[in-house]
């Protein structure tokens, strides 16, 4: 049942309490509507990524991270060690880079040391054609020439030609130049060492002045390396008396280099070498 309506204020008092319960409950009702209305200008702030971005690091040069191993075991004279890094890191990786250089150089040597002269051609052909015209390429180059050639009187020319490089002001890598003045005086040691055996084959006897075209040294020097290896000299005439030779093992050196071995092939090539030196 719906009661009756109420009354109409009449009084004045009742007048002026309705007309302040009227502005009460406008004012609770627009609080509301503000309250439930998000403000049109406000922006949400952003959301911070919570995965870092990743940057790419820059590629580091293969030649230059190896290099130092390589160069430490040529300071052990580790020749073929080294030169196996080098070559495992040049094939997996043939780049144009100058840093190439770095690795290059002591394969290269070392195959002049062990006297694989094939080897170390194989190499130079294998680089693309920016580097031909690299000095330490082409000194390189010359000189696995004159060893193939048996040219003596270059190997030593050629030789003193990279060590005079390493020694100019503005060569890029000191640890390259020891690199290379290790490695070269070792290829001349065993070098003279095999020479020494194929004139031991050859010669009965032999003249100080085409020794020394063979052996690249002076005469003190080379009559000091004749005595160590029981050759005899003549002063008055000036020659020098070979050891006859009998076995690989009682001339190998205390540095283990590879002995050649003999064969017609080699006499002929000595031979054939003797021939140009004596003309």
């Amino acid at each position: 049942m719906v009661g009756p309506p109420t009354p109409p204020p009449t009084t004045e008092a009742e007048i002026q309490d309705e007309a302040r319960m009227q502005a009460s409950a406008g004012d609770e009702n627009s609080s509301g509507m503000a309250t439930d209305q998000p403000e049109p200008n406000a922006v949400e702030p952003p959301q911070s990524s919570s995965q870092p971005q990743t940057q790419e690091e820059p590629q580091q040069d293969p030649y230059q991270l190896i290099f130092p191993e390589i160069a430490n075991l040529v300071a052990q004279k580790e020749f073929k060690r080294a030169a196996d890094i080098a070559e495992t890191t040049d094939i997996n990786n043939e780049g144009i880079q100058h840093s190439r250089i770095l690795i290059i150089t002591p394969i290269i040597l070392a195959y002049l040391v062990s006297d694989e002269l094939a080897l170390g051609r194989l190499v130079i052909k294998r680089l693309p054609p920016v580097f031909l015209s690299h000095p330490l390429v082409q000194g390189l180059g010359r000189l696995l020439q004159a060893v193939s050639a048996r040219d003596y009187p270059n190997v030593y020319v050629r030789t003193q030609t990279l060590v005079t490089l390493t020694e100019q002001p503005d060569f890029p890598d000191q640890t390259l130049a020891g690199v290379i003045k290790t490695m070269t005086e070792a290829f001349l040691e065993s070098f003279r060492h095999r020479t020494f055996i194929l004139l031991s084959r050859t010669y009965t006897s032999i003249s100080l002045p085409l020794a020394q075209t063979y052996f690249g040294l002076p005469t003190e020097r080379l009559l000091e390396v004749a005595t160590a290896n029981n050759w005899t000299y003549n002063a008055s005439s000036q020659i020098l008396t070979p050891v006859p030779y009998k076995s690989l093992k009682t001339l190998e050196t205390q540095a283990n280099f590879t002995p050649i071995t003999s064969s017609l092939a080699n006499l002929n090539f000595i031979a054939g070498s003797v021939s140009k030196l004596e003309v």
